[in-house]
């Protein structure tokens, strides 16, 4: 009998220092987009989900604490998440607004095609 071999995770390390990485690269993009005009929205669904880095022990370390100028950023949560809400909240101080659950009728309207 053949087992397959689990993946191998790559080290914490390597992680952290490609999300710093990939966050220059982000900023650097940003800034030279917004320098000619234009602007950026940024959407971040279910930032509850992604798995914290044990590591570090900071909630949401990988979403800048600030972002340049003309790049928007929406990020979303569920309040039931703490941690997540409390740092974006609580700590970030950013704006919220709360989303009701869709009644079924309202998510068969949306499904019509028109």
């Amino acid at each position: 009998m053949k087992f397959l071999a689990q993946p191998e995770k790559e080290p914490e390390d390597k992680v952290t220092s490609d999300v710093v990485k990939l966050l220059q690269e982000f900023e650097v993009a940003a800034t030279e987009c917004t320098s000619q005009g234009k602007r950026i929205v940024l959407v971040i669904d279910g930032v509850d989900k992604v798995e914290e880095n044990a590591k570090t022990h900071l909630p949401l370390h990988w979403v800048p604490a600030s972002f340049p100028k003309g790049v928007h950023v929406i990020l979303s949560t569920v309040s039931t998440h703490k941690r997540s809400f409390k740092e974006l909240v609580e700590v970030r101080k950013l704006s919220t607004l709360s989303v009701l659950p869709l009644t079924v009728a309202m998510r068969r309207d949306m499904c019509q095609v028109r």
